[in-house]
């Protein structure tokens, strides 16, 4: 029982991690969240889901990047 305690404690975690992508799709997110604040977009126009990391990566992007006036 102990065991199985232990092991439902883990799953959760393990569930949040969703849309992990690869360096080189984290480089492309950044970039694309980047061009996206160049143009002016929006930040909801981002096209990853709420539970990604690519989506965060997207949203740093987006915020470093300086918008036209």
């Amino acid at each position: 029982m102990g065991d199985r305690r232990a092991q439902e404690r883990v799953r959760p975690a393990e569930q949040e991690v969703k849309h992990v992508g690869t360096r080189e799709d984290i480089v492309r997110a950044i970039t694309e969240g980047a061009e996206a604040g160049r143009r002016g977009d929006d930040v909801r126009t981002c096209p990853y889901p709420p539970d990604s990391l690519l989506r965060t990566a997207w949203i740093k992007g987006y915020v470093r990047t300086p918008r036209p006036q």
